[in-house]
């Protein structure tokens, strides 16, 4: 992950690998053994030299080999909150996105599927989603009420954008359950041609652009 600069789905809240590594140890090309924040990396701030670890993250094994990494740990939340939001349209869903992260609320986590990955998970995870474009969200707060009014508010937007039967829980089972069609859906989507082989990847667009290049893959597949 260090390797590729890789994110996951707490990147909108924690940032991705970019910015929790503070260390790292590389073997460099010609066997020399190197750490890119010194040999302590007791200081957070420096300006002293090239910022080596920021060159080293997403670097891809080409400038030398990861064999040590110095993580920044993140307290684990209080309270959590789960939701999950049905949409007519792709657009609707993913303006609701956009909407949400430039309004400020603090969101945990985000992600979006299509109709026909809701297929898949139907199928495959059994869960009870209408097939339509959805959106998965997790918000974190101080106490139970400080991630409702958050997830309120996100409701708000959803709901102005055509969104229906969201749905809320701070449970940790239900959370579960809420989140079980995002968990499984590489292997959802991979039950859709069995014999096919799999190619995660990514695609990075500013946001105001988001809801423009979801509609150009779509008329891609179509195609």
């Amino acid at each position: 992950m260090a390797a590729t600069r890789a994110s996951g789905t707490n990147a909108v809240s924690f940032g991705t690998m970019k910015q929790n590594v503070l260390n790292l140890e590389v073997v460099l090309p010609d066997g020399r053994l190197m750490k890119t924040s010194g040999r302590s990396c007791r200081s957070r701030k420096s300006s002293a030299g090239y910022d080596l670890t920021s060159l080293f993250v997403g670097s891809e094994g080409t400038l030398g080999t990861i064999t040590k990494i110095c993580l920044k740990l993140s307290p684990i939340p209080a309270h959590v909150v789960s939701g999950v939001c049905s949409f007519v349209d792709d657009k609707s869903a993913i303006d609701s996105v956009i909407e949400t992260l430039q309004s400020g609320v603090s969101v945990a986590r985000v992600e979006y599927l299509d109709s026909m990955a809701i297929r898949a998970t139907r199928a495959y995870s059994k869960v009870d989603l209408r097939e339509s474009p959805t959106l998965f969200l997790e918000f974190n707060g101080s106490t139970v009420e400080e991630a409702t009014n958050r997830s309120e508010v996100v409701r708000h937007i959803c709901v102005s954008n055509g969104g229906s039967d969201f749905e809320c829980s701070s449970d940790a089972d239900e959370r579960r359950r809420l989140w079980k069609a995002r968990h499984e859906l590489y292997f959802a989507l991979k039950s859709l041609a069995p014999h096919s082989t799999a190619i995660t990847t990514d695609v990075c667009v500013p946001i105001a652009r988001l809801t423009e290049m979801i509609a150009k893959t779509k008329r891609l597949l179509d195609r």
